[in-house]
């Protein structure tokens, strides 16, 4: 499978880790805690678990990936969802391909292909995960519940990167590399399906070495490490220490950022941090 578009949207993975979520100490700063994130799940059973909801009470602040309740991200959101230029899709794919990808978004997605067209591939690729993930409920989002709670309890809200960062990290991959990867992900539904189903149990069961293992074997990973992870990690921990030092935090990123030799865990490590472990479960015992 090509993860090149699709999957590193959802989830990404560089190194074996034990957990998905950690609790950061620093001497006399305030506790913080880190929750790796897959940022769609769609299990009817799965609920955010109770260490995590009870350390997020505790916090002051919420810091994730792009701060969306932010109205300048939202309006550049809003002006930059279309692709440029708008029939890329006419552009590197056959007059064949096109049929079948218009046929499958209509037909399996249940969209207009003409409404859907001119959208940047990360929003398409978006449409074909949830369907593979074949929810029979409302997906458990979790970046967007944590970011929902917080409003509702006046946390501070703080992004570490903006849309437009996140947008130039995509379009750094050749347009028509996007598009393969696409027509790649929607011509093979069943082999996706069932890798993307993997992938979801495997977090929900905690299991940080495991999740290495599934994303390590795709052959295209190693291309997007540099620029998807380590770059932004290291990006990221030049802001992380400031934000600990200032009030209780609790930090959510996709759970593909804390393992690794430059990956947060690690990172913070390195900048004095006490990292523990704690063991979640996403499936409440019946």
């Amino acid at each position: 499978m090509n993860y090149s578009f699709g999957f590193i949207f959802l989830i990404v993975s560089s190194c074996s880790f034990a957990n998905v979520f950690y609790k950061i100490e620093h001497q006399s700063q305030p506790t913080a805690y880190l929750f790796g994130t897959m940022h769609m799940v769609c299990d009817a059973d799965a609920r955010i678990p109770h260490e995590v909801t009870s350390a997020f009470a505790d916090a002051n602040q919420l810091v994730v990936e792009i701060d969306l309740t932010d109205s300048e991200q939202q309006r550049y959101l809003q002006q930059n969802v279309s692709q440029q230029p708008a029939d890329y899709l006419a552009k590197y794919l056959t007059r064949d391909q096109q049929i079948t990808l218009q046929g499958i978004v209509e037909n399996d997605l249940g969209y207009p292909y003409q409404q859907i067209k001119n959208l940047r591939p990360i929003f398409i690729n978006a449409l074909f995960l949830q369907h593979f993930l074949n929810c029979t409920s409302q997906p458990l989002l979790l970046d967007e519940t944590l970011t929902q709670q917080a409003q509702a309890s006046s946390k501070e809200i703080v992004g570490l990167e903006t849309v437009a960062e996140q947008f130039a990290l995509f379009d750094s991959i050749p347009l028509q590399e996007q598009v393969e990867a696409l027509y790649e992900m929607a011509a093979n539904p069943q082999q996706n399906q069932d890798e993307l189903k993997a992938l979801q149990a495997v977090y929900l069961d905690d299991n940080g070495e495991k999740l290495y293992e599934v994303m390590r074997g795709q052959a295209d990973f190693d291309n997007f490490e540099q620029a998807f992870l380590n770059q932004r990690n290291k990006n990221w921990i030049a802001e992380l220490p400031d934000l600990i030092a200032a009030k209780p935090t609790f930090i959510a990123v996709g759970a593909g950022h804390l393992g690794g030799t430059n990956g947060l865990l690690n990172l913070l490590r390195q900048h004095g941090y006490k990292i523990t472990p704690i063991p979640i479960n996403f499936i409440p015992p019946q």
